[in-house]
């Protein structure tokens, strides 16, 4: 049974699941925490996720103004650079999303670069690459970005868990509406794989992000979990 989670604006502390996508069910309130580390307990993986998804989400907030949304006119990769092997830029056409820009490090996770293919044209099943563009589809209704998480299987049952801050840029002059996210990826490395028309794909949550406190609360228990799935 597949799970989808949606959060509602509280920060870490509620949540409401969605038992079978696409099936009417009622909603299921859980309580949830953000799990703290205790003093002296360290992760590999601190610096990599906690500062890429931050960075992006004060950058977005920041070149905002005052708006609902920056555009893309407002991003200036000289000041995000740091975040650039992490980053997408995906666009939003009539026909669907298309990959505008993708960095080093996912592209070397796909195993392929894909920039200017249709989204989701090398991943499957079809459920899980419509779940993974609905987080596109809020970011853009609810004009705030959204975290979202989810794992990769090889055929072997190898998992690779994957989080990405996704950001909503408004149309303007020049360009049309885009997504800036950040994509993180971990995994042993015994279990590398290229995702990219090997894996089958499994959206497990999606989170509103409206603070620092949010993305930092959601990266944190994203670790966890992706630690005990990567063991």
């Amino acid at each position: 049974m597949s799970r989808t989670l949606i959060d509602s604006r509280p920060p870490c502390g509620r949540a409401y699941y969605i038992e079978n996508p696409g099936v009417s069910l009622p909603l299921q309130r859980r309580k949830r925490s953000c799990r703290k580390r205790k003093l002296g307990e360290e992760s590999e993986y601190d610096e990599m996720p906690l500062t890429r998804h931050n960075d992006l989400y004060k950058y977005w907030a920041q070149v905002r103004n005052h708006r609902t949304m920056p555009t893309r006119s407002d991003i200036d990769p000289a000041n995000i650079i740091r975040l650039l092997p992490v980053i997408a830029l995906i666009e939003q056409r009539a026909e669907g999303y298309f990959w505008r820009l993708i960095g080093t490090e996912i592209t070397e996770h796909f195993g392929r670069n894909l920039t200017g293919e249709r989204y989701g044209s090398h991943f499957s099943p079809t459920s899980f690459v419509d779940a993974t563009m609905a987080s596109f589809d809020m970011a853009f209704e609810r004009e705030v970005p959204v975290f979202d998480e989810f794992v990769y299987r090889s055929e072997e049952g190898l998992p690779h868990a994957v989080s990405r801050l996704i950001c909503p840029l408004a149309a303007d002059h020049t360009h049309p509406p885009m997504i800036i996210h950040t994509r993180l990826h971990r995994y042993e490395h015994l279990q590398a794989y290229f995702v990219a028309g090997q894996a089958q794909g499994e959206l497990r949550s999606r989170h509103f992000i409206y603070s620092v406190e949010d993305i930092e609360c959601q990266t944190r228990e994203w670790l966890v979990r992706a630690s005990s799935i990567a063991r």
